[in-house]
């Protein structure tokens, strides 16, 4: 791995990341695993977030005990775009065998307890077993899923929850890829020995999935569907693992005008937490631009 440090502003014309501007003092690691050449920003996080991650960590251990194979965190905080006001701590738990009805009672009753001191979004947690994680299939089979969306299910009604729980997630293509390039190890192993590769197939049918409704969904969040359609681009275009924020600067630099300055916008929205309200026709527009490009990438010279 090569480290670039950059504290000046990048400026220049578009066809490289020369062309955007950013003034935040970064480390970038360039890393090209499994095919995938991946931009990762080191982490830049506030004091309370150590704290977050090993609490999760204690209760994985505590519930799960040798069950527990490792514990891994993926998304805003293993990119190093992690703002405790806007982001959600995404992690994967992968597990020696499959869990019991008692392991996920204990599991999300120890998770529901951290919510409290948790960043405003909460916490995303897949359990997966081992051999999953370690030899990939598409979609992959889930023991456990929380997420803040399923809280009031889960207050309701545990037991059933926890029983109903399971299945296979298209989704964990792109966790998977993402925490074993640049995965955050709270406990067990390293990830990049965890996780094995993920066929470019899967990942990108699993982005894909995450924006076929962009045209209505960047109505109702207009940054983080336009940033996600940016490194849903960049992947399918240039086979770049992007956060969403680097995924914005990336399209800053592709795009022509005005959809150039419409995933800038998003990307410092992102960055500073300022709102981002676009004009709904603008928003759909941009979503409309992108999206021919994302499912036939031989159309994105066109359309540039």
């Amino acid at each position: 791995r090569r480290i670039f440090r950059s504290t000046h502003q990048m400026t220049g014309h578009a066809g490289g990341l020369k062309g955007v501007q950013h003034t935040a003092e970064i480390a970038r690691t360039v890393i090209n695993h499994a095919k995938f050449h991946v931009f990762y920003s080191i982490p830049l996080v506030e004091g309370s977030v150590p704290a977050a991650r090993g609490s999760i960590a204690a209760a994985c251990r505590n519930t799960l005990g040798d069950t527990l194979a490792g514990v891994y965190v993926h998304g805003s905080l293993a990119f190093g775009c992690f703002c405790w006001t806007q982001s959600d701590i995404d992690f994967l738990v992968a597990v020696r065998r499959p869990l019991s009805q008692a392991q996920k009672e204990a599991l999300l009753r120890a998770l529901l307890a951290l919510e409290p001191d948790a960043p405003s979004k909460g916490l995303e947690m897949s359990a997966v077993l081992e051999a999953y994680c370690r030899s990939f299939i598409h979609p992959a089979p889930y023991e456990l899923h929380y997420s803040p969306m399923h809280r009031a299910r889960c207050l309701r009604d545990l037991p059933a929850y926890c029983a109903e729980m399971h299945g296979a997630d298209p989704d964990l293509a792109a966790h998977f890829t993402v925490a074993r390039a640049v995965g955050l190890t709270l406990w067990g192993p390293p990830a990049e020995s965890m996780f094995g590769p993920v066929p470019r197939a899967a990942y990108l049918d699993s982005i894909r999935q995450d924006v076929g409704t962009a045209c209505s969904d960047i109505l109702r969040t207009p940054a983080s569907t336009t940033l996600n359609l940016c490194r849903t681009l960049a992947f399918a275009q240039e086979g770049l693992v992007l956060s969403k924020e680097q995924g914005g600067l990336w399209a800053a630099c592709r795009l022509p005008p005005p959809y150039a300055g419409f995933a800038q916008s998003a990307a410092e929205s992102y960055r500073s937490g300022a709102p981002f309200l676009p004009a709904p026709a603008q928003a759909q527009a941009f979503a409309a631009f992108l999206l021919p490009s994302i499912f036939h990438p031989d159309f994105f010279g066109q359309n540039i």
